[in-house]
């Protein structure tokens, strides 16, 4: 992304290989910030695993769509406005590689501006995930100071 170039754009994640009685479970996940660029790495992972000779059944579950994040949207704006009234501090904007709901949305309401926001999560899809409760507090206040700022404005 050109606001933020460590940010992964593309990736693929084989996330779990499995065998029952005489079946090879591969499960995989393809994420990216651009839906066409998603959709071509998923095709290639597909491919290779044609290329395999094996009798595979491909399915697909759970994609998120990619959501490209408007670093110039009014609703930005004004949400960096809300946390600076609500904590006294500037916020920190970040782009994350991973499946939103954000995504969903996006594209099925593609020229509405969006964000997302959070509490705080550390080691998010691990057996060590963990949710910070005061930050669900604090994500609160925002909200409120959020939705007041934008029916003022």
């Amino acid at each position: 992304h050109p606001k933020n170039r460590d940010l992964v754009y593309t990736s693929t994640n084989l996330a779990s290989i499995s065998i029952d009685s005489d079946i090879l479970t591969i499960v995989t996940s393809q994420r990216s910030l651009h839906e066409i660029s998603r959709k071509i790495i998923q095709e290639k992972v597909e491919a290779l695993f044609r290329l395999s000779d094996l009798d595979i059944e491909i399915e697909k579950v759970g994609d998120y769509p990619g959501w490209i994040p408007n670093f110039e949207s009014e609703l930005l704006k004004i949400a960096k406005e809300s946390y600076s009234t609500a904590f006294n501090q500037t916020p920190h904007i970040q782009t994350i590689h991973a499946g939103l709901e954000t995504g969903i949305l996006k594209e099925k309401v593609p020229n509405m501006e969006m964000i997302s926001l959070g509490p705080t999560i550390i080691h998010p899809h691990s057996p060590d995930e963990m949710l910070r409760i005061k930050s669900i507090e604090k994500i609160w206040t925002l909200l409120i100071q959020l939705l007041k700022n934008i029916n003022n404005s």
